[in-house]
């Protein structure tokens, strides 16, 4: 080493002088000057020779210390004041290493101190700036770097709105939702506007369980603030939170009612209500007490909702009347029913006592009265009768009472305390008075004698009042019963008279004793009326052609015949049995029967046509002389001629002769004995306004013999 100091690996010979190292001295800057010498050769001197090495100062670069600013929506360029570069370093270059933002300048200048950076527009964190020299020798660029700081700006949130309704007793409302953030570690309210109290208005971590109660009965807009700590040194913020208190609808639920208690308790109207601030409507509710309502519902009209206690309940009963929402509030007032204890009666019974038409009264025994009452009175609600008070008795067991005359059924008495606490206790009182038993046989039946009597149907029987049953039983008479026991149903009973029996029956209908009442009775009558006897009289025969006359005996108001005919004789031309029935005053028949036949001894049937002149009116017709002269009623009788039989060799001897109507038709029918059948005889026929007139020729007789003066 000539000069500059330092050190080297090696001062001896080496044959690779290449491979020593030198190091300078520490902070050295300037020449050094190193001599390399060799050995000698062959005595020969050594050679030298020298190398400068130059060692300039160290580059010198500085980027400036860190910078704190506040995060802005709109950042404020930063002047990289305090970076400094010296040495060998004549410029510089800054550049972002980390973070967000602008640099004024990126290329290298001698001034660095003069670039500016601009961090991003609301960026907060840290940004690393990294600022290169460059030196005016070979080495290498050396680096620093410098640190802004964007601090958090605070930030807040309040909360809100809320709107609650107007209350005497407001509840705290908890300021959930609010916080701080950013910069911000906590945050006080205070109060604008509204009044009120809060919790809390100290710097709070948790602002969001700070409460604030309203002023009592305010209505309207409360402001409050949230206000943040100062955080990292950027400045504090604040946020507002709006709470609308609404005015509450009013409402007056009306009462106090006081009742009575009852076992069966009267619906009570919730009349003397109002409703105001905009309510519309209003809803019952039960607080305490039990009952029930007639609606909970609400309604426009809850004055005519009714109330019900519960069924022997004493006590208060709290209701609660609440309107409709108005801007989500409601109100809610109170109605009290107070319910007050009953006194008490005991109206004793049932009793039950038999019907009468001269009825005794009875002592109302075994009545009370007690809870507070001190008498009580009697009044009959049903039932009618008389009662020996109605005035209200310290004794209402010593009070009698009796039943109407004859009536039966149920009598309902109540007994009524005196009032306490305007309340009167009540209790009924049954009288059964039980019908007495009734039985009716029915009437009166008539009916006829007969070898096999039909069974006769008691119809029209019946049994009643308490009766349930009858058994019919043979007082007088013949005859037979289908049953002798009680039953339901007597009008279904039959009774069958004794064959060939006559006379009078009776029957008597025995009721059960009912409800224990004395049986009845009553009898029923049954007539068996005897039949009519009869026969039939005349003649069994009658010759061909002719006729014979049955007649019935006995002086009936009634005859049947089998031909039709209704009266007590019958003229028959035809054989055969005839019957005729009888029916005498009590509508009982019999009937009798005769057997009539053609034989005999016979006469002759003469049918005979006569048309006479001064009579006759054209064709087969002639004149009702006997109508005309008033002698008959009968238009189809034409005159009475008389008809004789004249001997035919003596032509004045009259064998036979009758009179007889002609008919208007000219026609007429005789009979004449039996001895003109077989004989011959001239026919002569003569009236008053007829000349005699003869038959052309005598005429043969037989049975039924017909002859024409027309042809």
């Amino acid at each position: 080493i000539i000069s500059g100091g330092g050190t080297l690996s090696s001062i001896a010979q080496t044959a690779t002088p290449s491979t020593v190292t030198y190091t300078p001295a520490a902070n050295f800057t300037g020449t050094v000057i190193l001599r390399l010498t060799s050995n000698t050769v062959a005595g020969c001197s050594a050679a030298t020779d020298d190398k400068s090495i130059v060692i300039p100062p160290l580059p010198a670069i500085t980027a400036g210390g860190a910078v704190t600013v506040c995060q802005s929506s709109s950042p404020v360029p930063i002047t990289l004041t305090g970076a400094t570069i010296g040495g060998i370093v004549t410029s510089a270059a800054w550049s972002i290493q980390s973070g967000s933002g602008t640099l004024s300048n990126v290329s290298p200048t001698a001034n660095p101190e003069l670039v500016t950076f601009t961090p991003a527009s609301g960026f907060s964190g840290n940004v690393v700036l990294l600022l290169t020299g460059f030196p005016n020798v070979t080495c290498s660029p050396i680096t620093s770097t410098r640190t802004i700081v964007v601090t958090q700006l605070s930030s807040v949130n309040a909360g809100g709105p809320t709107t609650i309704c107007q209350s005497a007793s407001p509840s705290p409302i908890v300021l959930s939702g609010a916080g701080v953030g950013g910069g911000a570690t906590t945050g006080a309210w205070s109060i604008i506007s509204g009044g009120g109290t809060l919790s809390s208005t100290s710097q709070t971590a948790i602002p969001a369980s700070v409460t604030y109660t309203p002023v009592a009965n305010f209505t309207g807009t409360v402001i409050l603030r949230l206000t943040t700590n100062f955080g990292t040194g950027c400045s504090a913020v604040t946020a507002d939170r709006t709470i609308n208190i609404n005015p509450l609808p009013t409402v007056t639920a009306g009462g106090p009612n006081s009742v009575c208690q009852s076992a069966t308790p009267s619906a009570i109207t919730l009349s003397g209500i109002t409703l105001g601030g905009g309510a519309t409507t209003a809803a019952w509710s039960i607080v305490s007490g039990g009952g029930s309502l007639s609606s909970t519902a609400q309604t426009a009209n809850p004055n005519t909702v009714t109330y019900t206690p519960a069924a022997n309940f004493t006590g208060t009963v709290t209701l609660q009347l609440t309107t409709n929402a108005v801007n989500t509030c409601s109100a809610s007032a109170l109605r009290t029913i107070n319910v007050l204890a009953t006194p008490t009666a005991n109206a004793g019974g049932p009793t039950n006592v038999c019907q009468s038409a001269s009825p005794v009264g009875f002592v109302l025994s075994s009545s009370t009265v007690g809870g507070g009452a001190t008498t009580g009175a009697w009044s009959i609600i049903s039932g009618g009768g008389t009662l020996s008070s109605t005035a209200q008795t310290a004794t209402p067991s010593a009070v009698t009472y009796t039943p109407a005359a004859n009536f039966s059924g149920t009598v309902t008495l109540q007994l009524t305390t005196n009032a306490v606490n305007s309340c009167v206790g009540t209790s009924i009182r049954t009288i059964n008075v039980n019908a007495i038993a009734t039985a009716t046989a029915g009437s009166t039946i008539n009916v006829c004698q007969s070898a096999t009597p039909t069974a006769i149907t008691l119809s029209g029987a019946s049994v009643g009042g308490s009766a349930t049953t009858g058994a019919w039983s043979i007082i007088s008479g013949s005859g037979t019963l289908s049953s002798i026991a009680q039953t339901s149903t007597p009008a279904t009973v039959t009774f069958t008279p004794a064959a060939n029996f006559s006379g009078t029956v009776i029957l008597r209908l025995t009721s059960n004793f009912g409800t224990g009442c004395s049986a009845a009775i009553s009898n029923r009558t049954i007539n068996v009326n005897p039949r009519p006897t009869t026969n039939i009289t005349g003649n069994l025969t009658f010759c061909p052609g002719g006729s014979t006359t049955l007649t019935a005996s006995g002086g009936f108001p009634s005859f049947l015949w089998s031909t039709g005919a209704v009266t007590p004789s019958v003229v028959v031309n035809t054989p055969g049995n005839y019957t005729v029935t009888v029916t005498n005053n009590n509508g009982c028949t019999n009937t009798a029967i005769a057997s009539v036949a053609v034989g005999g001894s016979c006469g002759s049937i003469l049918n005979l046509t006569a048309l006479i002149e001064g009579y006759h009116i054209g064709g087969q017709a002639q004149r009702s002389v006997l109508f005309e002269n008033g002698l008959t009623a009968n238009t189809l009788l034409c005159d009475t001629i008389t008809v004789e039989l004249h001997d035919q060799f003596a032509f004045n001897t009259i064998i036979a002769s009758q009179n007889v109507v002609l008919g208007t038709n000219g026609q007429a029918q005789l009979s004449f004995p039996t001895g003109v059948n077989g004989g011959t005889f001239y026919i002569v026929i003569r009236g008053r306004n007829l000349l005699e007139t003869w038959s052309r020729f005598p005429v043969t007789f037989g049975a039924i013999t017909t002859y024409d003066f027309v042809l």
